[in-house]
């Protein structure tokens, strides 16, 4: 005899908890953006300017722990909370296509920014401290580990971060608990901290500052309503 299962539409408790995980989800993408803040609060020295004091300051352990938890954690919360935003807004009547494309390209730029973060945390202090004994074999390293493939794979994953949030900005101006001017703001976030702030570095703090502004009154406006909407049964909506 086959084991029986409860679809999940029957399970008004399941449904009700997976609602509210999602919910909580959403909170993942302000902290994400304050985590970005954080992270991009200061500036490297540039690598073909002054080699020394690069390695200098790519060797601190705090530039390690901010690589580990504002960016790998950081980007990794972001990748969750997206993801949740975007199943929220599209049960609140949101544009399907832009949702998705929104998502597909904040995936795939976040797959891309994680290998550099990689390299960033794990790679640099070690070529940092190994400047201090050989600086001649440190500035090869340097120039081995980032080769045009690497700059072509990092700046492609944050060209499509940056035009991820103007997907699902779009999406949130359409979606009908979220003011429109907030829907704006996640629209020029990804483009203001990934394509203006990687010219000029101050850029980056305001578009993750806008991020986090329009992606925390997004939460807060979903999580209000979902908590004002019990899950109904398949039998309750037939009545």
């Amino acid at each position: 005899m086959s084991a029986q299962h409860t679809p999940v539409n029957d399970r008004p408790a399941a449904t009700a908890t997976i609602a509210h995980a999602v919910g909580w989800a959403v909170w993942l993408v302000p902290l994400h953006a304050l985590l970005l803040m954080w992270g991009t609060r200061e500036r490297q020295p540039s690598p073909t300017t002054d080699f020394a004091q690069w390695a200098r300051f790519v060797s601190t352990d705090e530039l390690r722990w901010s690589h580990l938890i504002a960016s790998i954690g950081g980007q990794t919360a972001g990748v969750i909370g997206t993801a949740a935003l975007t199943a929220l807004i599209v049960t609140r009547g949101a544009p399907v296509g832009r949702s998705a494309v929104g998502l597909l390209l904040h995936l795939s730029g976040s797959s891309l920014m994680l290998s550099g973060f990689g390299i960033a945390a794990f790679a640099q202090p070690a070529i940092g401290r190994l400047h201090a004994t050989q600086p001649r074999t440190a500035e090869e390293l340097y120039h081995a580990v980032y080769d045009p493939a690497a700059f072509v794979v990092l700046l492609t994953g944050l060209a499509l971060f940056s035009l991820s949030t103007v997907a699902t900005g779009s999406a949130l101006t359409a979606t009908p608990e979220i003011p429109r001017w907030a829907g704006r703001l996640f629209m020029l976030a990804g483009p203001l901290f990934g394509i203006i702030g990687f010219l000029f570095g101050t850029f980056q703090t305001v578009g993750s500052l806008t991020l986090a502004v329009a992606s925390a009154l997004a939460a807060v406006k979903l999580t209000r309503s979902a908590t004002q909407q019990a899950p109904r049964t398949p039998a309750q909506v037939a009545h």
